[in-house]
């Protein structure tokens, strides 16, 4: 049984795409055991409340409800969060955005051990590669860290094709990129086209952070 930690940015986009349920029990990268922040339930709420997805904050908060049914709280330790504030200092001193969510997630994956992290963050991700060449951070992350492009690619090996790019292209607004590699502005495209777009992001995101994502998925 593995064990990922999933960052806000993943719960509040696939909540909103109706995608997160789905994600879950794919049981991604072998892992059936999921774990967010205590803090997520209420940050995520907010986001979906102030910003409705299309369609609607009431059918996307009852299926966030029903996900994070799935998924165990963490609340961070003293020794975590003084981790986790080291992570944050040493990144402000290389000029890096460092979210404390991520900090917080890194600070757990380390101290409580677990498989990976799912993470919608790119700044986090480049932040962790900054970390790793300074040394600032346990080689232990080396990685460990799947992207929401990543997570889509598993999601297209295990749930309807174009259900999968029909709840990204009802929702353009909530990821940009998404939308694209979805080919959501164009009639003509398959999920060969979809494939390949979310490979071309994350062959640039690795080519930034070569040692901080999983090298392959699906």
């Amino acid at each position: 049984m593995g064990v990922a930690y999933i960052d806000n940015d993943i719960l509040h986009k696939l909540s909103a795409y109706g995608l997160l349920l789905d994600l879950l029990g794919s049981r991604p990268l072998d892992n059936d055991n999921f774990l967010m922040l205590g803090a997520a339930r209420y940050i995520v709420l907010k986001k979906l409340q102030k910003k409705p997805p299309v369609r609607g904050a009431e059918l996307s908060i009852a299926e966030f409800e029903a996900a994070i049914a799935k998924i165990d709280t963490i609340e961070p330790s003293d020794e975590e969060v003084k981790l986790a504030s080291e992570f944050e200092y040493a990144a402000q001193q290389l000029n890096v955005d460092f979210d404390p969510g991520e900090s917080l997630l890194c600070a757990a994956l380390l101290l409580r051990g677990g498989g990976h992290i799912f993470t919608g963050d790119k700044r986090a991700v480049l932040a962790l590669q900054a970390l790793l060449n300074a040394e600032a951070i346990s080689a232990e992350v080396c990685h460990r860290v799947a992207c929401l492009e990543q997570l889509f690619l598993l999601l297209l090996q295990n749930k309807e094709h174009a259900d999968i790019r029909s709840a990204v292209c009802a929702e353009q607004t909530v990821d940009r990129a998404l939308a694209n590699c979805f080919s959501c502005y164009s009639k003509n495209s398959g999920v060969d086209t979809w494939r390949e777009g979310l490979a071309s992001y994350i062959r640039d995101l690795l080519a930034k952070a070569p040692r901080v994502l999983i090298e392959s998925c699906g």
